[in-house]
């Protein structure tokens, strides 16, 4: 009996071949050697298994990659209609997108006007800040330094 993955090679190689609309024999000999039309019928039908160079052939024969043999192409879907989603109605796409546009522009100017203005010069500004900050330490009332208790003349007992 078969192995599974034989057999899908077969089917793959089989559905490629009637895409193609050619015959077992018509593809027998577009290989090199004394292939014949049984042999692929034999492939097809996952009897035998081509080597890799025989699958590489029957690739170019075919048109086709190596790895159409080996794995099934994905499902055709059909795309959805995105601009008929867009607009609701499945109408001319350009209003909908010119509206969407307008408001993504008010959305975007609303939240730049939030945004404060950096200062023209970074540096600049935080040296101001910093000298405003020892200008206000300067001008501050100093307090009165504590004395130690017991000492009313400041002089260190001995």
């Amino acid at each position: 009996m078969a192995e599974e993955h034989v057999i899908a090679i077969g089917a793959r190689l089989r559905a490629r071949r009637e895409e193609l609309h050619l015959s077992q024999g018509a593809v027998a000999r577009q290989l090199p050697g004394t292939v014949d039309g049984n042999q692929v019928s034999r492939w097809e039908r996952g009897v035998h298994k081509p080597s890799d160079e025989t699958l590489e052939h029957l690739a170019k024969a075919l048109e086709t990659e190596v790895a159409t043999f080996y794995v099934d192409p994905p499902p055709e879907r059909a795309a959805p209609d995105l601009m008929g989603t867009l607009n609701g109605n499945g109408g001319d796409p350009v209003p909908a997108l010119q509206a969407q546009l307008t408001r993504i522009e008010t959305m975007l100017a609303d939240l730049l006007s939030r945004v404060p203005a950096p200062p023209e010069d970074p540096e600049a500004e935080t040296g101001r800040a910093l000298e405003d900050a020892a200008a206000e330490l300067e001008e501050a009332p100093s307090e009165p330094e504590a004395e130690e208790p017991g000492d009313e003349t400041g002089e260190e007992a001995g």
